[in-house]
């Protein structure tokens, strides 16, 4: 029976370690995403905005033409390799510029929007899964 409660206060112990020494006790994804988003502006490069939050995906802007419409809207997803994306921005393989979501949260998520030469244009809201239960519907159109 001792070994047993020995065992329940090491582990309690260790778990106790853990939570406030792995950064569990401090880890709040809200938080970081409005960091992350009201550190990147209009200018920056793709390297100065990759030092502020680590992408995990990218997606180019495509052309698309209905009926004598032209649209420019994001493509398929790319996993982000800063030496590839670098790669194809210096090919101008991008004519349309890029955009890099951000999901930190269900409340926390944003787009940043790059030209053809890796600069950012413009860095808007993404719909997330609390405008839909807070009945926000006017968030519910955004891209």
């Amino acid at each position: 029976m001792k070994i047993i409660l020995v065992m329940l206060v090491a582990l309690a112990v260790g778990v106790g370690v853990l939570y406030f020494r792995g950064g569990y006790a401090t880890f709040n994804p809200d938080e970081q995403g409005r960091k992350a988003k009201s550190a990147i502006a209009p200018g920056m490069t793709l390297a100065a905005v990759v030092k502020v939050a680590e992408p995990k995906f990218w997606r180019p802007m495509m052309r698309e033409t209905r009926n004598k419409l032209t649209v420019v809207k994001p493509g398929p997803e790319n996993k982000f390799n800063i030496n590839t994306l670098n790669t194809r921005i210096k090919n101008n393989e991008l004519p349309d510029g890029f955009v890099i979501d951000y999901q930190f949260s269900a409340s926390t998520a944003f787009r940043v929007v790059f030209d053809n030469g890796g600069i950012v244009d413009q860095v808007e809201d993404l719909a997330t899964v609390n405008d839909l239960f807070n009945n926000n519907p006017g968030a519910i159109g955004r891209p």
